[in-house]
């Protein structure tokens, strides 16, 4: 999930109420079996895709609880967080100063960043494009302050895949309804007017039952990076912005 502003019609400051109403069961679901196993397929598509490199700068753009930029700044990058909702930005912060992590976080919203041009090596945006008022303006507002040759990585969910089916199915309302999935195609050409697009997908495992034995995990993640790339229920993709 994440925060910048809900598509079609919600504004702001409705965004900010909806994720500050999230905040302390934000992280409850990576505490789960399910949840912790989810987070760790995501993060390893996403940061094979980042090449984190030590002493870099990095912006995490939507960063809610601080999931990845702490991640980020463990794996040696001078970081900053960025989200709408103050809440959440509280919990990052609480959570930066007990693990240690210098890890800086501000209030602002993607599609306005407060950063002068050519700012970071490195922009992750996990969860933030299926919430934004217009994904084609907070894109090019990511790339630019990226420097030249930086490297924006953006995780969404899949349209395409089951995932995305049972969310839509929900009889209540969630922070899903409003949400905007991607397929790999949609976002592959949200992306490539700033260069050559890589993406790969992750989560084959399907979003009910009990959590899948290690192995399992392993094989019906191989099987489906092999055979069914484009239905994982979560896409990863990262492009290169030109010199």
């Amino acid at each position: 999930m994440s925060k910048d502003r809900i598509e079609r019609g919600i504004g702001r400051n409705a965004a900010r109420t909806a994720f500050d109403s999230l905040a302390r069961e934000y992280d409850l679901w990576y505490r789960t079996p399910l949840g912790a196993l989810v987070d760790a397929l995501e993060k390893e598509a996403i940061f094979s895709l980042a090449d984190v490199q030590i002493g870099e700068t990095a912006l995490d753009v939507g960063c809610g609880t601080g999931n990845y930029a702490l991640e980020l700044a463990r794996r040696g990058a001078r970081v900053r967080g960025i989200d709408s909702s103050p809440r959440m930005l509280e919990i990052a912060r609480w959570k930066a100063q007990e693990q240690g992590l210098p890890v800086e976080f501000m209030h602002g919203f993607v599609e306005k960043l407060p950063f002068p041009d050519r700012t970071f090596d490195l922009i992750t945006c996990v969860t933030v494009l299926e919430f934004a008022s217009s994904p084609e303006d907070a894109v090019a507002e990511m790339v630019r302050t990226l420097k030249p040759g930086g490297r924006l990585v953006v995780g969404v969910l899949n349209a395409w895949s089951l995932w995305a089916v049972a969310r839509r199915m929900e009889r209540k309302e969630t922070i899903y309804s409003r949400a905007h999935f991607f397929s790999p195609l949609a976002l592959a050409a949200l992306l490539r007017p700033y260069g050559n697009v890589a993406w790969q997908t992750a989560v084959f495992i399907p979003p009910w039952g009990v959590r899948p034995k290690p192995m399992a995990v392993r094989v019906t993640e191989f099987l489906g990076r092999l055979l069914l790339k484009p239905f994982g229920a979560f896409i990863a993709a990262r492009v290169v912005k030109g010199r």
